[in-house]
């Protein structure tokens, strides 16, 4: 059904430290405007490991590009996307450190307003250090699997076949429970094009 090919994380990091300093902005700038530390942002531009959805999500917005940009050169200028099967490809291949790995499904898609992924986690894992909050609403269904969802106060327990909207400026994060892997559809939605409004959150 999927096709393990990973995107060279090792990449990345340079990447974001390029459209940063094309942007003539600071490690401090950015790291303002993502409500991350100096250090962080020091650390992900030399990592050679892709940092976790959401934390690129805000980058993008910090930088005023889609998020597709972050993760392809290829011009945009469709009207519309097709991602083949064998076309997709997996970022975040370190389930170690962020306790999964996301597919992008429409990385070349020109200044959306949702970003789909395929997410997939290993058992037991916290797919969130911490509690994160930003802008727009967020759709998750669960293919295979299960996990438990946690948005502010409320705690959400979703099984195969199971779809949760909500509101994403809450606080929320999702630890898997069971013995099988958990793959899923999640949806990121702005509302808005990503060249417009500050990104906010803590993660």
């Amino acid at each position: 059904m999927y096709d393990d090919k990973f995107i060279d994380e090792s990449q990345m990091g340079m990447r974001i430290r390029k459209l940063r300093m094309e942007r003539k902005m600071t490690q401090q700038d950015l790291a303002t405007a993502i409500g991350m530390t100096k250090s962080y942002i020091s650390k992900m531009e030399k990592s050679h490991t892709a940092p976790p959805v959401s934390t690129l999500n805000r980058v993008a917005h910090a930088l005023g590009i889609a998020v597709n940009d972050l993760f392809t050169n290829e011009p945009t200028e469709e009207i519309y996307t097709l991602i083949k099967n064998n076309q997709r490809l997996t970022f975040a291949s370190d389930h170690k450190k962020f306790g999964y790995s996301y597919i992008p499904l429409a990385p070349h898609y020109p200044n959306r307003m949702m970003d789909p992924y395929i997410i997939r986690a290993e058992k037991g894992k916290r797919l969130r250090s911490e509690n994160f909050f930003h802008d727009g609403e967020e759709i998750l269904f669960i293919m295979k699997g299960a996990l438990t969802m946690r948005i502010g106060d409320h705690v959400v327990d979703m099984e195969e076949g199971d779809c949760l909207y909500f509101d994403s400026k809450y606080p929320h994060y999702a630890e898997t429970k069971g013995e099988v892997e958990v793959v899923a559809i999640n949806i990121l939605c702005s509302g808005k094009t990503p060249n417009v409004g500050d990104d906010e959150g803590s993660e």
